[in-house]
């Protein structure tokens, strides 16, 4: 149950709320894809951040990398569990920069995200390597062979 409200969460926080536009708003002015900035790449825009935007960016996929190596054994290694929230993180600012480009959102596809998620997951597993150590015979239980 905890890993569903998690996800719910997450998914919440990352790609809505969608916007609806009415008329004579710059959707219907501009066009797609002629927003003021759709991407960033410059991993020094890290400098523009508050320390929540911080924060928020590096626990946002912490729990995920604790739950991926809590639930599948396979995702304990540090290598598997870092590429599937790399690929998760991939997928959200994806999805934020083509809602933008509909002007579905007013997210942007954020390279400093993507960094600090990545981090964050690493953040997740350590967690988890703290609680398997104090720990081992419960996680075995919950973990599926």
């Amino acid at each position: 149950m905890p890993l569903f409200a998690y996800l719910y969460v997450l998914i919440a926080v990352t790609l809505f709320p969608i916007q609806i536009f009415t008329k004579n708003t710059s959707v219907y002015s501009d066009g797609f894809g002629k927003q003021s900035m759709l991407l960033n790449l410059n991993a020094l825009y890290i400098q523009n951040y508050s320390l929540l935007q911080i924060v928020g960016n590096l626990l946002l996929l912490a729990p995920l990398a604790f739950f991926l190596a809590l639930f599948f054994a396979k995702l304990r290694g540090l290598g598997r569990n870092l590429l599937v929230c790399a690929l998760v993180s991939l997928a959200i600012e994806t999805l934020q920069l083509i809602m933008n480009f509909f002007y579905l959102s007013y997210r942007t596809f954020d390279i400093t995200d993507f960094i600090l998620n990545s981090i964050g997951s690493l953040l997740g597993l350590a967690a988890f390597e703290i609680v398997y150590i104090i720990f081992r015979e419960s996680v075995d239980k919950v973990t599926p062979s």
